[in-house]
């Protein structure tokens, strides 16, 4: 089998050079479940495995992952909460990920343009909302309908529990860029606008 295209940072190479990568603790491994979860690890090569270099760094991967890498992408991303690999591959199916609430005003500070879809009932809305969000109503559904499947849309509700089955329901519709707020609006209370009510 031929080494898949995946591309990886100087910051991600650096990052995994200065955990011992290549060294001592040995090569960069990258596992992609049949689920699509992804791992990188370090160790040893294993007989069969395929070697992807990059940058001067070997990754190294079973024939299952590599036939799930095509266009794999590894970055190094530091943000308020802190620092970790970022894997984006195209290849995945669409499925719903988790923000933290840094996340989301990361998100908003930069001006991303996304959807910001509040999905609790009109009461508990009333009670406060997180600023620039719509209620996710029959009126936002049906502007959904015609919208680019390519959308991002942020989804939350008091705990993320609503918002994430919510956010399902937008994946099975075709929708990509799909993320459900963790901790919902309380966690966002908590960590990032202790003005917005607590209930």
């Amino acid at each position: 089998m031929s080494s898949p295209d995946i591309q990886i940072s100087e910051a991600a190479v650096r990052a995994l050079r200065d955990a011992g990568a290549g060294g001592s603790e040995g090569d960069v491994h990258l596992e992609i479940s049949p689920a699509y979860d992804h791992d990188l690890f370090l160790g040893p090569p294993a007989p069969g495995e395929i070697e992807v270099v990059r940058h001067g760094l070997s990754i190294w991967m079973s024939p299952e992952t590599a036939s799930r890498a095509a266009g794999v992408t590894i970055e190094w991303a530091e943000q308020a909460g802190g620092a970790g690999f970022r894997i984006e591959n195209p290849g995945a199916p669409a499925r719903v990920r988790g923000l933290s609430p840094a996340e989301l005003q990361a998100m908003i500070a930069k001006g991303e343009p996304f959807e910001l879809l509040d999905v609790r009932s009109p009461r508990e809305i009333a009670l406060g909302a997180i600023a620039g969000s719509r209620p996710l109503d029959q009126e936002t559904m049906e502007r959904l309908g015609d919208a680019d499947r390519d959308t991002p849309i942020v989804l939350y509700c008091h705990h993320g529990m609503r918002s994430r089955a919510a956010a399902e329901q937008l994946v099975r519709q075709g929708f990509r860029r799909v993320w459900n707020l963790l901790g919902g609006i309380d966690a966002w209370s908590v960590a990032i606008d202790p003005s917005v009510r607590r209930y």
